[in-house]
């Protein structure tokens, strides 16, 4: 875990303080650099995601080569130069290698996102079917207002505080709705928000302060007892 990269992401207030290095008196370090290699690929690997598209670049070459190699093995089979078993096995080991590095994607992550004084986050939902439950997964610090508001006539209810998330219990018809979550307080104030990377989870855009944030959403349940 790269703590240097994940605390600056908590949104405190931050600052610098500036300071002459001077040479050691004594002693020596216990931070080699051998260490050090090691802290800052551990860095590049837990923040970016360019290693992984790397990998997802090499497996879709992979997959290239693989039909070339596919065409190759037919070919020397159908001439008669090879021995049983070879060009099942060849194709297969080329073809499921590439497969597997191209299918890896970018990890999402839920890592608490600050809300200002007065901003708003709202998601559009729909429900295909009627619902009895609706639970929105915030903060367990944060002092948040959350609602859930209905499109076809108008109607607002409140979540309730339950721990780390707001619930509602009622009937709730099929139809649009939108989520709002205002932090009315004077201070900012933590939610839980999915971030994922460069492709879109919900069917719908989430909206910070309005913006709109295509690759993140609410964490939201919605649950029919029946």
């Amino acid at each position: 875990m790269f703590l240097r990269g994940l605390v600056p992401q908590l949104g405190f207030q931050a600052g610098k303080v500036y300071y002459q290095r001077t040479v050691r008196l004594a002693g020596e370090t216990k931070y080699p650099f051998k260490k050090m290699v090691g802290l800052a690929l551990n860095g590049i690997t837990s923040l970016i995601s360019v290693p992984l598209r790397l990998i997802f670049w090499l497996g879709t070459i992979t997959c290239l080569l693989s039909a070339g190699m596919g065409i190759f093995t037919l070919i020397v089979h159908v001439i008669g130069h090879t021995v049983s078993g070879w060009s099942s096995l060849m194709l297969s080991l080329w073809f499921i290698g590439g497969v597997q590095r191209s299918q890896l994607s970018t990890q999402y992550h839920v890592r608490p996102t600050y809300l200002k004084p007065g901003q708003i986050v709202s998601q559009q939902i729909k429900l295909n079917g009627e619902g009895q439950y609706l639970s929105v997964q915030i903060h367990q610090d944060s002092s948040l207002k959350v609602s859930l508001h209905d499109q076809q006539n108008g109607q607002t209810w409140y979540l309730k505080r339950r721990g780390d998330s707001y619930r509602l219990s009622r009937s709730l018809k099929a139809g649009n709705y939108q989520i709002r979550v205002a932090n009315q307080t004077s201070q900012k104030q933590p939610i839980a928000i999915l971030k994922t990377d460069h492709y879109q989870m919900a069917g719908t855009s989430l909206v910070i302060a309005g913006q709109v944030q295509k690759d993140a959403s609410l964490i939201y349940l919605v649950r029919n007892y029946q």
